[in-house]
């Protein structure tokens, strides 16, 4: 699994066909919490999974956290365990509905999803 997506980067960089894996899952199902990483490469080839020897390093990487209501909306056992759902493609259907705001919600909890800029809802999967 994995996102392209367009965004304008903090140092003004246009990133036409981003590339964007999820990894470093780190999920707290008693606290209701899940954390993650966003991995963005420039585009697919500077990911090039075909040959390891080839990976380049992620341009960006962002830290998330679903928590509350979104966690019992996308990761909650019910909802992964129906057919067709885990708990990686629940994480990708969240982010592909959040907007990252430049600015931070006031009710944005500590653990920060602002501030970037970027504009998950328009990301497609590849």
């Amino acid at each position: 699994m994995a996102l392209q997506i367009s965004y304008m980067d903090k140092r003004g960089v246009d990133n036409t066909q981003a590339y964007v894996v999820v990894n470093e899952i780190r999920l707290l199902p008693v606290r209701k919490i899940c954390q993650f990483k966003a991995q963005i490469w420039h585009n697919s080839t500077a990911r090039s999974k075909s040959d390891a020897t080839q990976v380049k390093n992620p341009v960006y990487i962002i830290e998330y956290q679903i928590s509350g209501s979104d966690f019992d909306t996308y990761l909650i056992d019910s909802v992964v365990k129906q057919n067709n759902k885990s708990v990686i493609s629940q994480i990708y259907v969240w982010l592909k509905q959040h907007k990252d705001l430049v600015t931070r919600p006031n009710d944005d909890p500590i653990f920060d999803n602002h501030g970037r800029g970027i504009d998950w809802t328009t990301a497609t999967d590849v």
